[in-house]
Protein backbone atom coordinates (compact mmCIF):
# COMPACT_ATOMS: atom_id res chain seq x y z
CA UNK A 1 0.00 0.00 0.00
CA UNK A 2 1.41 3.42 -1.11
CA UNK A 3 1.86 6.22 1.90
CA UNK A 4 1.51 9.68 0.97
CA UNK A 5 3.61 12.23 3.34
CA UNK A 6 3.61 15.61 2.29
CA UNK A 7 7.06 17.05 2.79
CA UNK A 8 8.52 13.60 1.75
CA UNK A 9 9.02 11.81 -1.88
CA UNK A 10 6.17 11.76 -4.05
CA UNK A 11 5.58 7.17 -4.27
CA UNK A 12 3.02 7.35 -7.79
CA UNK A 13 5.67 8.92 -10.00
CA UNK A 14 9.26 10.20 -10.39
CA UNK A 15 7.84 13.87 -11.39
CA UNK A 16 11.35 15.26 -11.74
CA UNK A 17 11.90 17.93 -14.63
CA UNK A 18 8.37 17.74 -15.57
CA UNK A 19 5.79 20.18 -15.67
CA UNK A 20 2.12 20.50 -16.11
CA UNK A 21 -0.98 18.12 -15.13
CA UNK A 22 -0.77 14.15 -15.34
CA UNK A 23 -4.17 12.76 -14.84
CA UNK A 24 -4.36 8.68 -14.38
CA UNK A 25 -7.11 6.19 -14.28
CA UNK A 26 -6.23 2.25 -14.23
CA UNK A 27 -10.13 1.04 -13.43
CA UNK A 28 -10.42 1.48 -9.85
CA UNK A 29 -12.86 4.38 -7.99
CA UNK A 30 -10.59 6.40 -7.86
CA UNK A 31 -8.61 8.82 -10.09
CA UNK A 32 -5.43 11.08 -9.54
CA UNK A 33 -4.59 13.89 -10.74
CA UNK A 34 -1.03 15.57 -10.24
CA UNK A 35 -0.07 19.01 -10.29
CA UNK A 36 3.65 18.99 -11.50
CA UNK A 37 5.57 22.30 -11.48
CA UNK A 38 9.37 23.09 -10.54
CA UNK A 39 9.84 24.72 -7.45
CA UNK A 40 6.22 24.95 -6.39
CA UNK A 41 5.01 28.05 -4.27
CA UNK A 42 2.85 27.85 -1.30
CA UNK A 43 0.13 29.51 -3.13
CA UNK A 44 0.22 27.66 -6.18
CA UNK A 45 -0.62 24.14 -3.73
CA UNK A 46 -2.98 26.20 -2.02
CA UNK A 47 -4.59 27.06 -5.70
CA UNK A 48 -4.27 22.92 -6.20
CA UNK A 49 -5.25 21.78 -2.63
CA UNK A 50 -7.98 24.61 -1.12
CA UNK A 51 -9.66 26.51 -4.14
CA UNK A 52 -12.30 25.47 -5.71
CA UNK A 53 -11.65 23.82 -9.52
CA UNK A 54 -13.17 22.73 -12.55
CA UNK A 55 -11.96 19.99 -14.75
CA UNK A 56 -13.46 19.50 -18.18
CA UNK A 57 -14.06 16.58 -20.56
CA UNK A 58 -13.49 16.71 -24.71
CA UNK A 59 -12.77 14.00 -26.66
CA UNK A 60 -10.79 14.83 -30.38
CA UNK A 61 -10.22 12.33 -32.74
CA UNK A 62 -11.14 9.77 -30.67
CA UNK A 63 -8.25 10.87 -27.80
CA UNK A 64 -9.69 11.98 -23.81
CA UNK A 65 -8.59 15.32 -23.37
CA UNK A 66 -9.07 16.67 -19.66
CA UNK A 67 -8.54 20.66 -18.64
CA UNK A 68 -8.25 22.14 -15.55
CA UNK A 69 -8.26 25.06 -13.90
CA UNK A 70 -7.36 26.29 -10.43
CA UNK A 71 -7.35 29.07 -9.81
CA UNK A 72 -4.18 30.63 -12.12
CA UNK A 73 -3.34 27.32 -12.88
CA UNK A 74 -4.54 25.63 -16.05
CA UNK A 75 -3.60 23.10 -17.90
CA UNK A 76 -5.30 19.21 -19.63
CA UNK A 77 -4.23 16.05 -20.28
CA UNK A 78 -4.40 13.79 -23.57
CA UNK A 79 -5.86 10.43 -21.75
CA UNK A 80 -6.07 7.00 -23.60
CA UNK A 81 -7.37 3.46 -22.05
CA UNK A 82 -5.37 1.74 -24.31
CA UNK A 83 -2.33 3.47 -22.55
CA UNK A 84 -3.75 3.28 -19.22
CA UNK A 85 -3.14 -1.13 -18.78
CA UNK A 86 -5.31 -3.31 -20.52
CA UNK A 87 -8.38 -1.92 -21.95
CA UNK A 88 -10.83 -4.19 -20.99
CA UNK A 89 -9.96 -4.03 -17.82
CA UNK A 90 -10.90 -0.41 -17.18
CA UNK A 91 -14.34 0.02 -16.34
CA UNK A 92 -15.89 3.17 -14.92
CA UNK A 93 -18.58 1.93 -12.64
CA UNK A 94 -22.10 3.14 -13.15
CA UNK A 95 -22.55 6.25 -10.92
CA UNK A 96 -26.12 6.29 -9.25
CA UNK A 97 -27.05 10.35 -8.48
CA UNK A 98 -25.07 11.69 -5.80
CA UNK A 99 -21.86 9.69 -6.27
CA UNK A 100 -19.09 9.59 -8.99
CA UNK A 101 -15.49 8.29 -9.26
CA UNK A 102 -12.99 10.28 -6.42
CA UNK A 103 -10.30 12.03 -7.24
CA UNK A 104 -6.87 12.12 -5.26
CA UNK A 105 -5.15 15.39 -6.44
CA UNK A 106 -1.46 15.91 -5.59
CA UNK A 107 0.66 18.80 -5.68
CA UNK A 108 4.72 18.08 -6.31
CA UNK A 109 7.68 20.08 -6.99
CA UNK A 110 9.13 18.44 -9.72
CA UNK A 111 12.69 19.69 -8.86
CA UNK A 112 12.92 17.01 -5.98
CA UNK A 113 9.76 14.81 -6.43
CA UNK A 114 8.74 15.85 -3.17
CA UNK A 115 4.67 16.17 -2.40
CA UNK A 116 3.63 19.56 -1.33
CA UNK A 117 0.10 19.22 -0.62
CA UNK A 118 -2.79 16.76 -1.54
CA UNK A 119 -6.72 16.66 -0.76
CA UNK A 120 -9.61 14.29 -1.77
CA UNK A 121 -12.41 14.74 -3.51
CA UNK A 122 -15.00 13.31 -5.67
CA UNK A 123 -16.33 14.09 -9.14
CA UNK A 124 -19.91 14.36 -10.04
CA UNK A 125 -22.12 11.39 -10.95
CA UNK A 126 -22.98 13.67 -14.33
CA UNK A 127 -19.36 13.74 -15.22
CA UNK A 128 -18.44 10.30 -13.98
CA UNK A 129 -21.17 8.93 -16.43
CA UNK A 130 -19.64 10.82 -19.27
CA UNK A 131 -16.21 9.83 -18.33
CA UNK A 132 -17.30 6.11 -18.49
CA UNK A 133 -19.07 6.40 -22.00
CA UNK A 134 -15.80 7.97 -23.58
CA UNK A 135 -13.80 5.47 -22.23
CA UNK A 136 -16.29 2.62 -23.85
CA UNK A 137 -15.97 4.49 -27.19
CA UNK A 138 -12.38 4.47 -27.01
CA UNK A 139 -12.31 0.94 -25.94
CA UNK A 140 -13.81 -0.23 -29.29
CA UNK A 141 -11.25 2.01 -31.46
CA UNK A 142 -8.22 0.72 -33.22
CA UNK A 143 -5.38 2.57 -31.26
CA UNK A 144 -2.17 3.43 -33.07
CA UNK A 145 0.11 5.35 -30.33
CA UNK A 146 2.33 7.20 -32.97
CA UNK A 147 -1.26 8.17 -34.08
CA UNK A 148 -2.50 9.24 -31.10
CA UNK A 149 1.03 11.46 -30.39
CA UNK A 150 -0.25 13.39 -33.63
CA UNK A 151 -3.44 14.07 -32.62
CA UNK A 152 -2.35 15.61 -29.80
CA UNK A 153 0.04 17.31 -30.70
CA UNK A 154 -2.84 18.45 -33.75
CA UNK A 155 -5.54 19.51 -31.12
CA UNK A 156 -3.03 21.50 -28.58
CA UNK A 157 -1.32 23.22 -31.52
CA UNK A 158 -4.94 24.71 -32.40
CA UNK A 159 -6.73 25.08 -28.73
CA UNK A 160 -5.55 26.07 -25.49
CA UNK A 161 -6.16 24.48 -22.20
CA UNK A 162 -8.92 26.97 -21.31
CA UNK A 163 -10.32 26.48 -24.83
CA UNK A 164 -10.94 22.43 -24.29
CA UNK A 165 -12.15 23.72 -20.89
CA UNK A 166 -14.70 25.68 -22.71
CA UNK A 167 -15.53 23.62 -25.38
CA UNK A 168 -15.86 20.55 -22.95
CA UNK A 169 -19.20 18.86 -23.21
CA UNK A 170 -19.62 17.89 -19.55
CA UNK A 171 -17.63 20.15 -16.54
CA UNK A 172 -17.01 18.98 -12.56
CA UNK A 173 -16.62 22.36 -10.38
CA UNK A 174 -14.54 20.64 -7.81
CA UNK A 175 -15.15 22.11 -4.05
CA UNK A 176 -19.22 22.20 -5.15
CA UNK A 177 -22.02 20.16 -4.53
CA UNK A 178 -23.23 18.66 -8.13
CA UNK A 179 -25.48 21.28 -10.11
CA UNK A 180 -24.37 24.05 -7.79
CA UNK A 181 -22.85 27.24 -9.19
CA UNK A 182 -19.70 28.19 -8.29
CA UNK A 183 -21.68 31.58 -7.40
CA UNK A 184 -24.61 30.04 -5.26
CA UNK A 185 -22.23 30.28 -2.78
CA UNK A 186 -22.70 34.05 -2.54
CA UNK A 187 -26.04 33.71 -3.32
CA UNK A 188 -26.95 32.10 0.08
Amino acid sequence: MLQFDVGKEFPLANCRGLEGFFFSYHGDTVATLTGVFPNITAREVDMLTLNHGQIGLFMYEEIIFLSFKFGELNGDFAYSVHMSGEPKDIIVPYAEDGKGLGLGIFAVDSTNNVLKGMRMCGLGSQWTRTFGQMIESQKRMDFDENAFFAKVISCQGKWSSLDLLDMSVEVYKIGTKEGEDLLDMFRR
